[in-house]
């Protein structure tokens, strides 16, 4: 989450960012992690059944 804040004088702005933890999805790819083999995965799957299906 991005909270905007305005700080006077109006001229600056100032952002504070909240760490929501760990993400299993983010701009369309799906990330997938197995801690105990130390692997991170990453997969568009959405996104090639979204463009599979506007294609039909």
């Amino acid at each position: 989450m991005i909270y905007v804040c305005y700080v006077k004088p109006r001229k600056s702005l100032r952002l504070v960012m909240k760490d929501p933890g760990d993400t299993s999805f983010v701009l369309g790819i799906s990330i997938l992690r197995d801690f105990s083999q130390g692997i991170i995965r990453t997969s568009q799957k959405t996104y090639i059944n979204k463009v599979e299906n506007e294609m039909t």
